[in-house]
C-alpha cells in the first residue's frame, strides 16, 4: 500500500510534503475536492517517491491474525516521526502538519 500511491498512505503525504522540491514533485499533485488534506501525485512523480522510498527507507514487519488490533497502540508508543494519523501528540506532529498545509497551499487546494 505505502509503495502503490499517495492518496491512500498517510507516509507518502508525509514524505511527498517533504520532499516536494528535493524530487520535483510539483506539478502533478491532485487534490481531493471531499478531503482537502489527501491528494495524489501524478504517476512520474509517484515513481520516483517510490524510488526515493525504496532507496532509503528499511522497513520491517511481524506478522498477527488482526494487526489493526494493535497497530494504533504500538505507533502511539514509538510515535514514528513520518506517521501522522496516530502519531499526532508526538513532537514532529505539528512540524509535519506545517509541512503538509505549506504543500496544499502550493497546489491551491
Amino acid at each position: 500500500m505505502h509503495l502503490a500511491t499517495t492518496r491512500v498512505s498517510a507516509i507518502r503525504r508525509s514524505l511527498a510534503a517533504l520532499l516536494v522540491d528535493e524530487l520535483r514533485l510539483l506539478p502533478g499533485i491532485a487534490v481531493d475536492p471531499r478531503r482537502r488534506t489527501k491528494f495524489s501525485l501524478a504517476p512520474a512523480a509517484e515513481q520516483r517517491l517510490t524510488n526515493w522510498m525504496t532507496t532509503h527507507l528499511q522497513v520491517t514487519w511481524i506478522l498477527h491474525p488482526v494487526p489493526e488490533s494493535f497497530e494504533e497502540d504500538i505507533i502511539k508508543r514509538l510515535t514514528p516521526p513520518l506517521n501522522y494519523d496516530y502519531a499526532t501528540k508526538g513532537p514532529y506532529a505539528e512540524p509535519l502538519q506545517v509541512h503538509r498545509d505549506q504543500l496544499l497551499a502550493r497546489v491551491g487546494a
